[in-house]
């Protein structure tokens, strides 16, 4: 079958571009591959991936996407995938690059020429095709940042790897995963038994995270400090009004809080923020919920998985957590309860499973 011209979205150093190399590095301070990038694709607009063609001796990979059922019920479509191929060499310079819009079906497809390759996947970018010219390497792509304000529930980031050569097999599978975690506040109750305010009842609900890490790496392994830090030391109305999806940091609960367990349903997104010491610099996160008793407002801080040998948020995880408060909270925020105050049951678990790509040459 005839191939057709080359007008879609790969990228790549091709003999035409190559004569006029040195014409365009006048034009621009970019590195000469991330200049190609923006050059290539400002020339290739309004091309669909299956337009594009390949050099004569080319490597052809196939994606297959597969979904758990976790997957289909909380994620059952991408938005977007960005997918770069690089050389599996010493410098690991680019070679390839692919954007899919609202990909159709379980396949899409990538050219690349030939050689051992390393293959790196971001579905949901919230990134524009042209936003990633500064990508020359492997070592720029890791370094490239996402901000948690983005963010859609339906949609969230997702990233992965695979390594691939004329010699593998001819599927091969790649796993994909959020960037994010998921605390979820799956219950609520208040025991009051034995205080003056016995059959009182917690109103106007609030439950949100505070210090929370806003800014991560798209290919993170899930052991981050924080980059930059919203909602430090309290709720800021100011950073909610950031979100494009605020729920994600901040929810309400419409009904009182009494002693029959509350089901809320509550889960809100972070990303990593491992570190193991508290500092100024580094705080931990926190999930608190806040609300009236008693003619006065009083917060619940809870660090999220600190307790029992645990190391903090890592990467798509979700922290379940079961809550009792048996008494008044803290008059302040960022001040963490103690077992005194409320009964905890935790529970931690993968968030999102994408079982595999599957990478066929």
């Amino acid at each position: 079958m005839k191939r057709k011209k080359c007008r879609g979205h790969i990228v790549r150093l091709n003999s035409h571009i190559t004569h006029s190399l040195k014409t365009f590095e006048k034009l621009s301070k970019l590195p000469i591959l991330g200049f190609l990038l923006l050059y290539v694709a400002a020339l290739t607009y309004g091309c669909t991936p299956y337009d594009c063609c390949s050099p004569s001796k080319d490597t052809k990979v196939k994606l297959l996407m597969k979904s758990s059922s976790a997957a289909v019920r909380e994620n059952s479509v991408y938005n977007s995938l960005d997918i770069f191929t690089f050389n599996d060499d010493i410098l690991k310079r680019i070679d390839s690059y692919v954007r899919y819009d609202m990909p159709a079906g379980n396949l899409c497809e990538v050219a690349s020429r030939t050689g051992p390759k390393i293959v790196g996947i971001i579905a949901n970018s919230h990134m524009g095709r042209y936003d990633w010219g500064s990508v020359n390497s492997l070592e720029s792509f890791c370094d490239i940042r996402t901000d948690l304000e983005k963010e859609e529930r339906a949609f969230p980031s997702m990233s992965g790897f695979i390594a691939v050569d004329e010699s593998s097999e001819r599927i091969k599978e790649v796993r994909i995963e959020p960037i994010c975690s998921k605390v979820t506040l799956r219950s609520i109750r208040c025991d009051f038994k034995g205080k003056p305010y016995e059959d009182e009842m917690i109103e106007n609900v609030k439950v949100y995270l505070t210090n929370v890490s806003a800014r991560c790496r798209f290919m993170s392994e899930g052991y981050d400090l924080p980059e930059r830090i919203i909602n430090i030391g309290g709720l800021s109305e100011y950073d909610v009004g950031q979100f494009r999806e605020p729920d994600i940091i901040f929810k309400t609960i419409p009904l009182p809080i009494g002693k029959n367990t509350v089901y809320p349903g509550i889960s809100l997104l972070c990303y990593p923020n491992s570190g193991k010491d508290e500092t100024p610099g580094t705080p931990f996160t926190r999930l608190v919920i806040e609300g009236e008793l008693d003619g006065n407002i009083w917060y619940w801080p809870i660090n999220i998985n600190r307790d029992d040998g645990g190391n903090g948020i890592g990467r798509n995880r979700t922290y379940i957590y079961d809550i009792t408060i048996t008494c008044k909270g803290s008059t302040n925020p960022d001040t963490v309860i103690d077992s005194e105050q409320l009964k905890l049951k935790t529970s931690v678990k993968e968030w999102l499973e994408q079982e595999a790509y599957g990478v066929q040459f």
